[in-house]
């Protein structure tokens, strides 16, 4: 599945570059010039984008510590529930039930609303990043003459050479 979503990206790139090279070539406009970035070392080396990223995996084990310590408790308490049962009336084993059975499904709620918490506040940190990031690229990109720029994940083959790799030019002028 992996290899046909590669594969299809890499064709279509394929595409749009002939069909921008007979474009160019009609009107004999300077020759195509193609770039890459890598996205994980911009990742790792992006003040902004590590201090965003480690306040989003704080959020998240911090939900996540709070949902654990939630699901324990509720655990210990229908053990406990368990451990009693028979000795409880009837009626009242049967409310208790029913009450164990409410928080588990408030439980599962919170979890849901945790998740959808933990992708806003991804989006909140890290969209405005990724927009940066964006015109940081066109600007390199603009500055440079280059005609595309790939993310390198998704060249099937790359140059060595430095001068396609704009990876350190982007970083410039990010970590401003």
């Amino acid at each position: 599945m992996k290899f046909r979503r590669i594969f299809r990206c890499s064709s279509a790139v394929l595409i749009c570059l002939f069909v921008l090279g007979v474009q160019m070539g009609e009107a004999q406009q300077a020759p195509i010039k193609i770039g890459y970035i890598d996205l994980e070392k911009i990742n790792d080396s992006w003040n902004k984008y590590r201090q965003a990223a480690d306040q989003v995996k704080e959020f998240i084990s911090s939900k996540r510590k709070e949902l654990i310590d939630q699901k324990n408790e509720l655990m210990s308490e229908y053990e406990s529930f368990r451990l009693k049962q028979e000795l409880l009336p009837a009626e009242d084993a049967k409310v208790r039930q029913q009450e164990l059975s409410l928080e588990a499904k408030n439980l599962r709620d919170k979890e849901t609303e945790d998740a959808r918490s933990v992708e806003e506040k991804r989006k909140e940190l890290l969209n405005p990043l990724m927009q940066e990031l964006e015109s940081a690229v066109e600007q390199v990109a603009k500055d440079g003459n280059f005609t595309f720029v790939f993310e390198r994940r998704m060249l099937f083959y790359f140059s060595k050479d430095p001068n396609l790799d704009i990876t350190a030019r982007v970083l410039v002028l990010l970590n401003r």
